[in-house]
């Protein structure tokens, strides 16, 4: 039987760490969790060796993402007043990232910071930026390059935004994301933006989305020169890639737009309507059991 959270008149009996549960599902040694375990080490090992300066944050994330909600691991006994109901409250992992109950408080409570105290009242847009996979391994190399994509693409929306009205000035918000659904390594840009600009009396003035085929072409001419005067690309293989079609993997996407409240925090935390911001490795929308028996030497792949 289930029990909302207690009131005012609730209070905490008592804690403890030491009494145990036979049956957590998600420790290393049984059933569902310890598949959960053996495929999230696997997948250390491989980030490892792809993005080494990557490795102790996320074991530490993995480690913690592990025993969240673990009574074994501390727990505390809850009491309401009221009702005269009790229960147990296993203590969360509070991990950043990896853990995608403890991380999605942290999202929603940033999703109503940000429209609370950053964003306006008007409409915004979305707006994604992506690269090739031929120099994905260039930004994984060179993570403090990631902060230069930032600046190209809020110089490219500045620019179009300005010409439009050029007393006035866009408001944005930009984000590096470097995961993909995979937990891949793929860096790419989020940008949340006015939809128009704010005048020197801070007046909204609505304009026209800035067309994607215009960012496309200005983001990869401007990432490729950069990579070209950091000699991180030759600049034979750069004259290549500047006469591809279609942008030659460079995009940029523009389509979601919001006009409410609701719809701009959904966009600042990342549910809804895009992945957008802030997201963890893991989802619980996509982790799932195939193949499993929970018997005795049962076997199963976490997915």
């Amino acid at each position: 039987m289930s029990s909302p959270l207690p009131s005012s008149s609730g209070r905490i009996l008592a804690t403890n760490a030491s009494e145990p549960s036979s049956t957590w599902p998600f420790s290393s040694g049984q059933g569902e969790g310890r598949f959960l375990h053996e495929e999230t080490q696997s997948w250390l090992m491989r980030l490892a060796m792809n993005i080494p300066t990557a490795h102790a944050t996320a074991a530490e994330g993995h480690d913690r993402l592990i025993t969240c909600g673990d009574p074994r691991e501390g727990f505390a006994r809850i009491y309401c007043d009221a009702c005269r109901h009790e229960y147990l409250l296993a203590y969360s992992c509070k991990t950043r990232t990896f853990c995608p109950s403890c991380h999605q408080k942290r999202v929603l409570l940033y999703g109503e910071w940000v429209e609370q105290n950053v964003l306006a009242p008007v409409a915004h847009r979305q707006y994604v930026f992506t690269l090739p996979k031929l120099l994905r391994p260039i930004f994984s190399r060179h993570r403090a390059w990631l902060g230069e994509l930032c600046r190209i693409a809020a110089r490219l929306l500045s620019d179009a935004y300005t010409a439009a009205a050029p007393d006035a000035r866009p408001g944005l918000i930009l984000f590096v994301q470097t995961f993909g659904d995979l937990a891949n390594f793929n860096p790419h840009l989020h940008v949340l933006a006015a939809d128009g600009v704010f005048g020197a009396d801070g007046t909204f003035i609505a304009v026209p989305p800035v067309p994607e085929a215009l960012l496309a072409e200005g983001f990869r001419r401007a990432v490729l020169e950069f990579l070209t005067a950091n000699e991180a690309l030759s600049e034979e293989l750069c004259a290549k890639m500047l006469g591809w079609r279609y942008c030659g993997g460079f995009s940029a996407h523009n389509q979601v737009r919001v006009i409410d409240r609701e719809g701009r925090i959904k966009l600042a935390f990342g549910t809804g309507i895009e992945d957008m911001h802030l997201k963890p490795q893991y989802s619980n929308r996509r982790l799932y059991v195939s193949c499993i028996s929970l018997g005795n030497g049962g076997i199963g792949r976490i997915y």
